[in-house]
């Protein structure tokens, strides 16, 4: 006889989902990743960024919505990646990939998926023109930041970190 396992399905979630679903979110989210968010049970522009920023923090698609994937990670206690310099792999590409597609690159070195003096000073760039805390450090904030917003070429010129190795300090182009 087939012993039947009682498996726990969760909605699917998305922005304007309310109830205690988006509760039980909500407190998984602040658990995990300090997001600060208000456990009221409506899935609104914070727990959207909120969101986005874990999804990108643990390596799944960044879309807003509370499906299996997320849940499954949220359910398994996934923390978000806090990445800083020194750091390399495959969660330091995707951020360097992430900062290029909101322009901002790191010279010849690019996307590499090393955490350089070039990622360094581009991810302080971005944190700066984005009002974050400039610290250098990727963690939910920034995941935030770079999860949500999108590049637009005709109206955002792209903006360019280079190393200038002679003074040892980065060089910021458009």
């Amino acid at each position: 006889m087939a012993e039947a396992f009682a498996t726990k399905v969760q909605p699917v979630l998305r922005k304007g989902s309310t109830g205690p679903s988006v509760k039980t979110l909500q407190q998984k989210l602040n658990a995990l990743g300090g997001y600060g968010l208000a456990v009221d049970g409506s899935f609104g522009a914070k727990t959207d960024a909120a969101v986005r920023s874990y999804q990108a923090g643990v390596g799944i698609a960044i879309d807003g919505v509370v499906g299996n994937k997320t849940w499954s990670k949220l359910e398994s206690n996934a923390k978000p990646t806090v990445l800083r310099q020194g750091a390399s792999g495959a969660d330091v590409k995707f951020m360097q990939q992430r900062l290029a597609a909101h322009g901002f690159r790191c010279g010849a070195s690019g996307e590499d998926g090393k955490f350089g003096s070039c990622t360094l000073a581009s991810v302080k760039a971005f944190q700066k023109a984005k009002g974050l805390t400039v610290d250098g450090v990727c963690g939910p904030k920034t995941w935030a930041a770079l999860g949500t917003a999108t590049r637009n070429p005709e109206r955002e010129p792209e903006k360019t970190v280079d190393f200038d190795r002679d003074r040892g300090k980065p060089a910021f182009g458009v």
